[in-house]
C-alpha cells in the first residue's frame, strides 16, 4: 500500500530550523540535511509500517547521517509527520 504523506507545519518548522543551524556551520550542509530528511520522509509513503509503534500509535525512524528522528502516525490512508527531533540533546521540561 502507498500512503499519502503529510507533514504538519510544526514538523516543517523543525526541518527549517535544523537546516539553518547546519547551514550556518558549513555551507551546503543544511542542503544535505534537507535532502536526507526529505528522502526519509518520502520513503514513508511505501514503508510506514516498517517501524514499530513506540507510544500510542506514534512511530519513529532515525536519519542515518544526522542525529535526528522523524516521529509520525499512520492514520487511515495518510502518514502524518508530527515532529522531527534531535535525538542526542537533553531536553528540559
Amino acid at each position: 500500500m502507498t500512503w499519502r504523506v503529510r507533514v504538519r507545519p510544526e514538523a516543517e518548522l523543525d526541518l527549517v530550523i535544523a537546516a539553518g543551524w547546519y547551514e550556518a556551520r558549513r555551507n551546503g550542509l543544511g542542503v544535505e540535511f534537507l535532502d536526507e530528511l526529505e528522502s526519509l520522509i518520502a520513503s514513508l509513503a511505501n514503508h510506514a509500517l516498517l517501524y514499530a509503534e513506540r507510544l500510542e500509535g506514534i512511530r519513529r525512524v532515525f536519519a542515518r547521517r544526522f542525529p535526528y528522528a522523524v516521529f509520525y502516525q499512520v492514520l487511515d490512508e495518510d502518514v502524518v509527520v508530527l515532529s522531527i527531533m534531535h535525538v542526542r540533546r537533553q531536553r528540559q521540561l
